[in-house]
């Protein structure tokens, strides 16, 4: 899940406040542009960003859920990959998403216009 916010600004007193409710701020873990949050103890896990509308990479998760969207044969082809690797990489997180980068990125590269 993405929280969206307007602005930079904002973030401090996201995380203020989404730290009230129980989540833990992780920082942006590597990946510009948003902030990530552990989910609180007791609650089904999950992933939690936060993101301003500026960001590059918000406009590129948008882009990815577009494509998906618009192209159902791609959509079938992201589940399959995905059960594939939730099996494959059950208790290693960072491997389950490096593996995906690679159709992620043939997907949105499709969508840019050429040149």
């Amino acid at each position: 899940m993405v929280v969206v916010i307007e602005s930079d600004d904002d973030v401090p007193e996201v995380i203020a406040r989404l730290e009230a409710i129980g989540y833990q701020a992780r920082g942006n873990l590597g990946v510009e542009g948003r902030q990530a949050f552990a989910w609180p103890e007791g609650e089904k896990r999950h992933h939690l960003y936060v993101s301003p509308t500026t960001s590059a990479e918000l406009q590129a998760q948008i882009a990815f859920r577009d494509r998906l969207r618009s192209d159902p044969a791609v959509a079938a082809e992201y589940v399959a990959l995905k059960r594939e690797l939730a099996a494959r990489y059950r208790d290693d997180r960072p491997a389950y998403t490096d593996a995906k980068t690679e159709f992620i990125e043939s997907a949105l590269e499709s969508t840019r216009p050429p040149g």
